[in-house]
C-alpha cells in the first residue's frame, strides 16, 4: 500500500480522531493520522449530529416529562380562605331525564357554615359563632367562572357566593380546629341563625306528590387534574356532575372530601426552575342512610332533612413533581451512543493506522518512500548514522565512548541489511532492534 506524506497542508487529516498515540510529534501533532481515520471523524461528527436530533426531540419540544407522584399527609390540618375563583359549587332539582324541577315552596335547600375551635380545657370542640345560613342565587347573577360556563349554562343552576362570605375552610373533628359547609334539603324554611322558621314548613302531601316524580338533586363538584403533556397550563378544571335520588322515606347523609392537590413543576432547560400548581377540588363522598317515616314530618322536634351533604378540606393530598429533559441530560445520552461509535470506529481505524504509521516510519528515516534502491537506502541509512553519531548529547545521553575515529565506529556496527531490504521488498516494514556494541 502507498504510504501517506504527511505535510503540513494536509488538512484533510487533521478532521482525524481515531489517530494512533505516536513517540514524537509530527509536524507539532502528538498522533498519526490518516486518511481513513478523517473518513470516520466526518461519519462520527454525522452521528453527533443525528444523535442529537433523535434523542433531543424530548428536550427541543418539551415533551415527555418525569413524573412522580406520591400521597402526602402533613402533620396538621390546613386552613383556607374560600373564594369563587377557587370553589364554584351549583346545584338544581332534576327529574328522571335530567330536566330542571321547580321545588318552591316544596322543598328548601341551604347551605351551613360552621366554624369551630378546639377548647384547651374540655378538649372538644366548640362554635365560635353559630351555624349560619348561606344566600344563593343563579349562577349568572353570582359567580363568572370561565370553565363553569364552557360547559353549563349559568342561567339554569343555583350557585353560592363565597366571595361575599369571607368564608375559611379546613380541619377536621381530630384537629385544632373545623372549619366545614354543609348543603342540605329541607321540608322548612331556616333563618340566617339556622333557626326554622314557625310556619315555614311544606304540607307533606305537597312534599308526597313532589318527590312521587322521581326527583333527584344534581349538583357539579370542581374537579381538578392535571395535563403533564402541557407545558404552560398543566393543571386543569372540570365540573363533574353527581345526583341523588331524593325520597320522604330513606335520608341520605353523604360526608364529602376535597383535598389541594399540588404540582411542584420543574421547567428549567439547564437548571432548575420550579413553579408550583393547585386548586382546591373534590375527592370523594362516604354515604350513610337513615330510615324516615311519614310520621316524622308531622312531629315539629323531629329534623326536616331530607338529604344532606357535609363537606370537609382532607388533610391528605396528592403530591406531584413533574421535570423534562435537561441540557446536560442530553449531553449524557449522546455522549454514550456516541462513546460506542468511536469505540467501533477506533477499532476498526488501528489496524490501518498502525501500517500506515510503520510505513510512515521506514519511509522517513530511511528515505525510500516507496523506492526500492538498496544504494540510496545504505546512503541514507549512513546519513541518518552521521548526523545522530556527530551529535554530543547523543554520546553523552548514552554513555558512548568513542575510540579511534568514526570509522571504527561504523565497523563495529553492524546490521543484516540485506535481512531488512528483502523484507522491505516484501511489505513487511520490520526494523529489527538496532544493537550498538562497543568492540
Amino acid at each position: 500500500m502507498k504510504a501517506t506524506k504527511y505535510t503540513k497542508s494536509s488538512w484533510f487529516l487533521n478532521l482525524d480522531i481515531f489517530g494512533n498515540l505516536f513517540n514524537f510529534t509530527i509536524n507539532k501533532q502528538a498522533k498519526f493520522k490518516t486518511n481513513l481515520g478523517a473518513i470516520f471523524s466526518l461519519i462520527t461528527l454525522f452521528v453527533i449530529i443525528i444523535a442529537c436530533i433523535f434523542f433531543g426531540t424530548d428536550f427541543y419540544n418539551r415533551k415527555n416529562p418525569k413524573v412522580l407522584s406520591q400521597k402526602t399527609v402533613p402533620e396538621n390540618y390546613t386552613k383556607i380562605n374560600i373564594t369563587n375563583k377557587i370553589l364554584t359549587i351549583s346545584w338544581r332539582f332534576e327529574d328522571y331525564n335530567g330536566i330542571e324541577m321547580n321545588s318552591s315552596g316544596i322543598l328548601f335547600p341551604e347551605i351551613v357554615y360552621s366554624a369551630m375551635n378546639l377548647n384547651p380545657e374540655t378538649k372538644n370542640l366548640e362554635f365560635i359563632e353559630p351555624p349560619r345560613n348561606l344566600p344563593y342565587k343563579r349562577c349568572n347573577e353570582t359567580i363568572n367562572e370561565p370553565n363553569f360556563y364552557k360547559t353549563k349554562n349559568p342561567d339554569d343552576w343555583f350557585c353560592f357566593n363565597f366571595d361575599e362570605q369571607g368564608m375559611q375552610f379546613g380541619g377536621n373533628w381530630d384537629g385544632d380546629f373545623l372549619n366545614s359547609f354543609t348543603i342540605q334539603v329541607n321540608a322548612c324554611k331556616h333563618d340566617k341563625n339556622y333557626n326554622r322558621i314557625e310556619g315555614s314548613c311544606s304540607r307533606f302531601e305537597d312534599i308526597k306528590n313532589f318527590l312521587n316524580k322521581r326527583i333527584f338533586f344534581s349538583i357539579n363538584l370542581l374537579n381538578v387534574y392535571f395535563d403533564f403533556t402541557d407545558f404552560e397550563n398543566p393543571l386543569k378544571i372540570e365540573y363533574k356532575n353527581y345526583y341523588f335520588h331524593i325520597t320522604r322515606n330513606i335520608q341520605l347523609a353523604q360526608f364529602c372530601y376535597f383535598n389541594y392537590p399540588l404540582l411542584k413543576n420543574d421547567r428549567g432547560w439547564i437548571f432548575p426552575d420550579y413553579r408550583y400548581d393547585t386548586n382546591i377540588s373534590f375527592d370523594h363522598c362516604d354515604k350513610d342512610y337513615s330510615i324516615k317515616f311519614d310520621e316524622d314530618y308531622l312531629d315539629p322536634t323531629s329534623d326536616d332533612i331530607f338529604f344532606g351533604m357535609d363537606f370537609y378540606l382532607d388533610k391528605s393530598y396528592p403530591f406531584y413533581i413533574r421535570s423534562y429533559m435537561k441540557f446536560q441530560d442530553l449531553i449524557a445520552i449522546v455522549g454514550g451512543f456516541v462513546k460506542l461509535i468511536t469505540l467501533i470506529f477506533g477499532f476498526v481505524n488501528l489496524y490501518f493506522n498502525t501500517y500506515e504509521r510503520d510505513n510512515f516510519i521506514i519511509n522517513y528515516f530511511f528515505n525510500s518512500f516507496d523506492n526500492n534502491d538498496e544504494e540510496k537506502n545504505n546512503n541514507g541509512l549512513k546519513n541518518i548514522f552521521n548526523e545522530t553519531f556527530n551529535r554530543k548529547s547523543f554520546s553523552n545521553s548514552n554513555n558512548l565512548k568513542f575510540s579511534k575515529d568514526f570509522q571504527d565506529l561504523q565497523k563495529s556496527i553492524q546490521i543484516n541489511m540485506e535481512d531488512f531490504y528483502v523484507k522491505n521488498k516484501k511489505n513487511k516494514f520490520i526494523i529489527k532492534t538496532l544493537n550498538l556494541r562497543k568492540k
